[in-house]
């Protein structure tokens, strides 16, 4: 598509290619869309190299996912602020969501770093299947992120949990059966 395309081509540096000819492939694909059998040998050069770069934007795509993830889930747990990547920068942002002013990783709260330093090591990481054992991991996590927490955790490049806590709330999920008591170990003699 057009917008593709210029997303796509949005990222390439102006010394490697300038406006002009970007526009000059744009309206390219625009022809081609409204009359696909007039194409030239010529014209077959230009389509090879958009093809040629859709298939690398298509590559990185499948290797951003990770990132659009963990972006996604850094939003759902910090409301007041909007973690946003550009793919332009091959950055991570952190804007307070009222003012859309940049902020730095360090005014994030006690909570909130928790989250993004368990969940970048969980889906930014160059290893996958991690099994993770975690103790008390209600501190400093309100109620609801504590309801949500262990099972987020699970769905993140994950084959295992084991988690220790003083909080009712960790276990209030699906993963309530799954639960066991201190006392269900210890035998009296």
């Amino acid at each position: 598509s057009t917008e593709k395309l210029n997303e796509i081509l949005s990222q390439i540096d102006n010394s490697i290619l300038q406006k002009n000819e970007k526009d000059s492939l744009s309206q390219f694909v625009d022809n081609y869309k409204t009359n696909p059998t007039a194409i030239s040998n010529e014209d077959k050069i230009i389509a090879y190299f958009i093809q040629k770069l859709v298939d690398i934007y298509e590559r990185q795509s499948i290797e951003e996912r990770d990132i659009t993830s963990f972006v996604q889930i850094c939003n759902e747990y910090c409301n007041n602020k909007k973690f946003i990547y550009s793919r332009e920068d091959r950055k991570i942002k952190i804007f307070l969501s009222q003012q859309e002013k940049e902020i730095d990783l360090s005014k994030l709260s006690s909570g909130e770093k928790q989250i993004v330093s368990l969940f970048s090591h969980l889906y930014l990481s160059d290893y996958k299947n991690f099994f993770v054992i975690i103790d008390e991991p209600e501190l400093s996590l309100s109620v609801g992120w504590q309801e949500r927490f262990l099972i987020d955790i699970l769905n993140a490049n994950n084959s295992g949990l084991i988690a220790v806590t003083h909080s009712p709330f960790i276990f209030s999920n699906q993963l309530e059966r799954y639960t066991k008591g201190f006392n269900e170990f210890v035998t009296i003699k």
